[in-house]
């Protein structure tokens, strides 16, 4: 059983974690902090004039919450042959908790997110924020290492939504909160023919920030999210078809709502071509934490099961399906608590630590075992340190080619070198080798990098 006597210290989980436990609602309606004299954004200025290219199978990272709790618009990318990150060109505005998508033309679309900063105390558990969520819609072109602005921008400003491409080459862009601080049931389709996005036909069956979003056959199946103001998340989910663009609830509901969580689909065992989601945030009644839950979402019938526990409690991990069907879960936030005021939706209490540890699912045999199992387990966990680095909202990407085809590269994220120090944005990254089963430090990120996305270029 998990110790209930560990001595948590607090952690500036930053504004990230702060939107999905309720603190959005007061403090999201700041005007965003003005530009330097001639700056088309706040990073504009780190941005070397004749940018660094990357090229195929290198690894995009664009945007996320960078040093001093601001949002950045730069971007860089992890050159495979050299084990080193490289910056290439600038967003023309701040986007922390983005949505990003490769199109078929090998361009990212890269959506919302969140612009501005935000300053966290610990006595009293206050914030000073200052922007928004945006209406951010820019595509990056690899050939020319430059942003450019879509047709038209989103419709609605949105931050912590998801990105997903259909099987016709369009992207659905769904949910997220809006620039009020309201969680959004609204989704719109983004046509890389004009440039622009539409509406879908009608709404989800609820409002949906941090949820899931995955491609199963030809639709696209949407779970949990936070719901409301106070970061509550839901136990539903929403099925959309791209040849209706219509939502329509799934038969099924999760065994508990779940925010912040993972998932993805399964390609071997006997739960092959189901989707597996797993931990996340869950409310205790009084508050949100971490869960070790997981929930196989059955497209034939629409129903979920609950077949099995997560060694330890993971909110915000990574969850990468390797080459031989097994799946690799990343880091998190846990033993995190929080309380929200009922009345007002602020954020009352918040401490916890992160996570070192990793652990792979056997979709065959349906269980879960720790990476580096014969390491010295402390402080309650399950699973012992496997990382150098403690981390949660970082990114991971699998290389299906080149000189680390089979591994992971784990980058960025907030965390810190021991869990249960205060968290920060992360430079760090870390390559996952399957055939060794461990974690091996590779180059720096150029710039600290939380809630940020990352894309594999074909």
């Amino acid at each position: 059983m998990h110790s209930t006597k560990r001595r948590y210290r607090w952690v500036a989980i930053r504004r990230a974690m702060m939107i999905v436990l309720g603190g959005l609602a007061a403090a999201a309606c700041d005007p965003p902090r003005p530009l330097p004299p001639g700056a088309a954004s706040e990073d504009a200025a780190m941005v070397p004039a004749k940018v660094a290219l990357p090229a195929s199978g290198d690894v995009v990272l664009v945007g996320g919450w960078s040093s001093g709790n601001k949002s950045t618009g730069t971007a860089e990318f992890f050159d495979p042959n050299t084990g080193k990150f490289q910056p290439t060109g600038s967003m023309a505005t701040t986007a922390g908790g983005l949505s990003a998508a490769l199109l078929e033309s090998g361009s990212i679309l890269v959506a919302g997110g969140f612009g501005g900063s935000s300053k966290f105390t610990h006595k009293g558990v206050t914030t000073t924020v200052k922007g928004s969520a945006t209406n951010n819609l820019q595509l990056f072109d690899p050939t020319t290492g430059l942003f450019t602005a879509a047709t038209s921008p989103l419709s609605t400003p949105r931050f912590g939504a998801t990105a997903t491409v259909l099987t016709s080459g369009k992207v659905l862009i769904a949910g997220g909160f809006d620039g009020t601080g309201t969680p959004l049931n609204t989704a719109e389709v983004f046509d890389p023919v004009t440039g622009s996005t539409s509406p879908a036909t009608n709404t989800m069956s609820t409002a949906r920030v941090f949820h899931t979003a995955t491609l199963v056959g030809t639709k696209v199946l949407l779970v949990g999210g936070a719901s409301d103001t106070t970061g509550t998340p839901t136990a539903t989910a929403d099925l959309y078809d791209y040849s209706t663009n219509k939502f329509t609830p799934t038969s099924g509901n999760l065994g508990q709502g779940v925010g912040a969580h993972a998932a993805v689909l399964l390609n071997q065992g006997p739960d092959a071509g189901k989707v597996l989601i797993l931990g996340g945030v869950s409310s205790t009644g009084i508050g949100l934490s971490p869960t070790n839950s997981i929930e196989i979402y059955d497209p034939g019938t629409e129903t979920f099961t609950a077949p099995n526990q997560m060694q330890d409690l993971r909110a915000f991990p990574s969850a990468t399906v390797l080459d031989n069907g097994d799946v690799l879960i990343v880091g998190g936030f846990a033993y995190f608590s929080s309380s929200v005021n009922s009345t007002t939706g602020s954020l009352m209490s918040l401490f916890g630590s992160t996570l070192k540890s990793a652990e792979i699912y056997d979709p065959i045999a349906r269980t879960f075992t720790c990476v580096n199992p014969t390491g010295k387990v402390s402080g309650g966990y399950f699973c012992p340190a496997a990382m150098s680095m403690a981390r949660a909202a970082h990114t991971a990407s699998l290389f299906t080619s080149g000189p680390l085809a089979h591994d992971v590269l784990i980058a960025g994220g907030i965390g810190a070198s021991k869990p249960n120090s205060t968290s920060t944005e992360l430079n760090e990254a870390e390559l996952y080798d399957p055939t060794t089963n461990a974690f091996k430090k590779t180059g720096s990120l150029k710039k600290p990098r939380g809630l940020h996305a990352a894309i594999l270029l074909p």
